[in-house]
């Protein structure tokens, strides 16, 4: 009789946690992240009696999870690549709004009206509301270069700032991680259950992708080690290895800006490591600021400096009305612009001179000195307009500019395209995954009531049992 409540006994314990695990299933059906879980069940050692092999009941071996190692690693990269296309198209799109060529007046169109008012000033060379206008569209085009430069500039610190947060970010999930790792570890060597935990720690995991691509695995030791792609370890069992980001000098920036952030281990902080980093959201910033910010802005710079370059080389040649002959045969001497020495910041540094500034006689427009009338200083600006002055005399400074524009719409144009690809492989992944480790409801009810009738069942053994128990003991009465 005692076997045979045993066995009753096994059965009860094991459709109790089978009815538990069920309704913690059901409970968290609409929980992000969660995987469902099952009941590992077994049957109980068998024993010999009376020359037979009989059963002895089921046993419990655990409650486990659910998953798909496979897929959860796909899941990790598909976040790391739509991330980083993502964080790029969004950086890019930004880029693109500087130029404005479309819905207001753009530097094209600036430069485009500075270069007319110079042929307008040829019509009639001495008239000063003219000149005037000469003058203040050069305005124009100087305010231009200055906030293109300026913005390209403040965007690319506000990626820095952006980078300092994604580093304190990552060093946040990672803390997470290992003291997660522990308390798996822990719950593990006591035989509990650590299905929750695991999911926490893949969500942890998830949210860490989408900032830098990593892989897990199981080492040698059997620690659970997170290491970034291209990087290193950050998270072995219940170790962190945290990173820092810090400033540096222009001299030592990848982008030619002063105080750009660089990324660090803490452990080694004079190595940087911020271009190490494959795919995720700051790969992609840095891919910015580094890659495009920085060859945008340096396009910018040559195009002011080429621009200030050839019309201070014309308008030096050119004389006042009140020159004498033979004063300065040469010319007055007299720059539109300030003169700049560098291509570096001269979309920054370009501005009208002061002379030019102050009194509008030293605008020029005579190659020869005391001769009224005389136009071909205006002529010679004028025609800047069409003359091949950049990329090694193979382009004017309409076609560079624009090309410029082109390549950076292009650019977020391939990005957008490639976030909607990406992010539609991340939803077909999810969706598998969610197939095998999600919460179906249907199959859980069903589980219940399967689960409900087995308990009863199990009852009934026990029950059976005392019966019989009590007949033996009425018969031995």
């Amino acid at each position: 009789m005692s076997d045979l409540m045993s066995i009753g006994r096994s059965g009860l314990g094991a459709s109790k946690q089978a009815l538990e695990t069920t309704s913690h299933n059901i409970s968290n059906s609409n929980t992000e992240g969660y995987s469902r879980q099952k009941v590992d069940q077994i049957s109980s050692q068998p024993i010999r009696k009376n020359g037979l092999v009989v059963g002895t009941g089921t046993h419990i071996r655990g409650v486990n999870r659910v998953e798909d190692n496979i897929i959860e690693k796909k899941i990790l990269g598909n976040h790391s690549t739509f991330s980083y296309f993502k964080e790029r198209h969004n950086q890019l799109s930004q880029v693109q709004e500087v130029f404005n060529e479309i819905d207001t007046e753009g530097l094209n169109l600036l430069m485009n009206k500075f270069f007319n008012s110079f042929r307008s000033l040829a019509n009639e060379p001495e008239n000063e509301s003219l000149k005037s206008i000469v003058r203040d569209n050069a305005s124009l085009v100087i305010n231009d270069f200055n906030r293109i430069g300026e913005t390209l500039a403040n965007q690319s610190s506000s990626i820095d700032q952006k980078i300092k947060l994604k580093v304190d970010q990552i060093n946040f999930h990672s803390k997470k991680i290992s003291d997660l790792n522990l308390r798996i570890a822990q719950l593990e060597a006591s035989g509990d259950s650590t299905g929750d935990l695991r999911d926490q720690r893949d969500g942890e995991i998830r949210e860490l992708s989408k900032i830098i691509k990593v892989n897990t695995y199981i080492d040698g030791r059997r620690n659970y080690v997170v290491n970034a792609t291209g990087v290193g370890t950050l998270v072995s069992a219940g170790n962190t290895i945290e990173l820092i980001s810090k400033g540096v000098p222009k001299s030592e920036s990848k982008n030619g800006q002063p105080g750009s952030f660089e990324i660090y281990f803490k452990r080694k902080p004079n190595t940087p490591i911020t271009t190490r980093f494959r795919e995720g959201e700051i790969a992609s910033l840095v891919k910015v600021r580094n890659g495009d910010i920085f060859s945008i802005k340096k396009k910018m710079d040559t195009l002011a400096f080429e621009f200030s370059k050839a019309v201070n080389q014309i308008h030096r040649k050119g004389f006042r009305t009140d020159s004498k002959v033979p004063d300065n045969l040469a010319g007055d001497k007299i720059n539109f612009f300030d003169e700049i020495n560098s291509e570096e910041d001269a979309s920054i540094n370009l501005k009208i001179n002061d002379l030019i500034k102050k009194d509008l006689n030293n605008l020029v427009t005579s190659s020869t000195p005391g001769s009224a009338g005389n136009n071909e200083i205006a002529l010679e600006i004028a025609s800047l307009q069409y003359e091949k002055l950049t990329d090694g005399g193979q382009a004017s400074l309409e076609e560079s500019f624009l090309k410029t524009v082109g390549k950076i719409g292009l650019e977020a144009a391939k990005a957008e395209l490639e976030t909607e690809q990406t992010q539609g492989i991340l939803s077909q992944n999810q969706s598998i995954k969610e197939r095998i480790t999600g919460v179906s409801l249907d199959e859980e009810a069903a589980n219940l009531v399967k689960y409900q009738n087995t308990y009863q069942a199990s009852a009934k053994v026990i029950q059976a049992a005392e019966e019989m128990f009590d007949t033996l003991i009425r018969i031995g009465n």
